[in-house]
Formats: structure tokens, C-alpha cells, sequence
């Protein structure tokens, strides 16, 4: 049995693992939360944006992850790589030049949302920033008219944020990487 203050020891490859199994369940769990409370604001959701819905609702769990592990950079690298890995899957092709491309502009679509929700979270608009997390999960292709500004989903979004920043950094405290 192990006492209070031991934590389990486990390489950046195995904690990018655990950590991608954390991401998969938490964008489960929030995008079955919030789509009820999305269309009960009046927004209707046909299947291909609802793809691109719980796709940006990955990527918003990966920059939380990222944003509270900041330090644990060989395990964020491992982790986007399987992620990007992941993603290559999607495209209908063999070639390698055209993996490659796909990955490269999958990696640039990471970054571009990083650097916008860094910019928001850094500058305390967490209203700011859920409401492009939200603007980014219904309208990703500027398509709605209409501004989304339904101030309990941003409430909603903001505080899930937070909560889960504080969830993934609980689990950090409780595990020692041996391979930093």
C-alpha cells in the first residue's frame, strides 16, 4: 500500500498515455454536458458540425492538459505526437508526402488554437476565452451569423476550464516522471 506523499513513478511516455485516456474522457463527459445545453440555447447541430464540434472540444481539453503541465515538456511533445498520429488515420491515403502534409497542417490548427487561448487565459478574459472556445466549438467555419454570446454557456465553459486545469493538475501532484 503505498503512504500518502509516495507517488507512482512512470516514464513521459507512459504519463502521455495515461494523460491522452484522461483527454478522451473528459471531452466525452463535456461534450455530452454541454450539447443539451447548446441546443437549449437555440443552436441546432447537424452531424458534420457536430464533428467539428467534438473535434474542438479536443483540442480544448489538450491545451488545458497543456496549459497545466506546461514543465512536462517531453510528455506534451509524446502526447501531441500520438495525437497528430492519431489524426493521420483521417486522411484516405497512403502516400507519405500527403501524411505529412496532413499532419503539418493538423499541427498548425493545434497551434493556431494554443496561441489563441493562451492569449485570452494570460490576459484574465476568461469570458474572453470561453467565449472563443465556444465561438470555435459551434461556428469553426464562420458560417453562423449570429454572435454567440449566451453569457450560462460561457459561465458553463469558463468554470469547466478552471475545474478541469485543477483535475489535471491533481493528477500530476500524484505521479513522479523518472525521465525528465
Amino acid at each position: 500500500m503505498k503512504k500518502k506523499n509516495d507517488k507512482e513513478n512512470i516514464t513521459s511516455s507512459e504519463m502521455a498515455l495515461v494523460v491522452l485516456d484522461m483527454i478522451k474522457k473528459m471531452s466525452d463527459s463535456f461534450y455530452r454536458e454541454l450539447i443539451p445545453k447548446i441546443e437549449k440555447s437555440g443552436i441546432k447541430l447537424d452531424e458534420a458540425r457536430k464533428a467539428l464540434f467534438i473535434e474542438e472540444v479536443i483540442i480544448i481539453n489538450f491545451w488545458i492538459v497543456s496549459k497545466a503541465l506546461s514543465p512536462d515538456k517531453k510528455m506534451l511533445d509524446e502526447l501531441h505526437k500520438i495525437y497528430l498520429h492519431w489524426r493521420s488515420f483521417l486522411i484516405k491515403t497512403e502516400a507519405d508526402s500527403e501524411i505529412k502534409e496532413f499532419i503539418k497542417k493538423e499541427e498548425e490548427k493545434l497551434n493556431k488554437r494554443y496561441k489563441e487561448y493562451y492569449k485570452h487565459f494570460d490576459a484574465k478574459a476568461e469570458f474572453v476565452l470561453a467565449l472563443a472556445m465556444l465561438e470555435n466549438m459551434i461556428n469553426p467555419k464562420g458560417l453562423e451569423k449570429k454572435k454567440l454570446t449566451d453569457i450560462r454557456l460561457m459561465f458553463y465553459i469558463s468554470s469547466y476550464v478552471f475545474e478541469t486545469i485543477k483535475t489535471v493538475l491533481d493528477l500530476r501532484r500524484a505521479i513522479r516522471i523518472t525521465d525528465i
